[in-house]
């Protein structure tokens, strides 16, 4: 949509914060542009102390899915 609309990500979910701005826009320029090299998004989530895997992801929808049968 950024794209679509010449914007930055940040502006379109309207991060007022510049470096929180700057951090979301660099995540997103991250995952563009593995999916332009035809790489699978791999998301996971980590316990905070060990550091070990809890959840892993392949999309946003399977996250969402996890999320909605809680």
């Amino acid at each position: 949509m950024a794209k679509q609309f010449d914007c930055r990500p940040s502006e379109l979910i309207e991060i007022e914060d510049n470096y929180t701005a700057f951090c979301f826009d660099e995540a997103c320029v991250l995952i563009q542009s593995k999916l332009e090299d035809k790489q699978k998004p791999h998301f996971k989530k980590q316990d905070e102390e060990s550091k070990k895997t809890i959840e892993h992801y392949n999309s946003f929808a399977d996250m969402y899915k996890k999320i909605l049968k809680r």
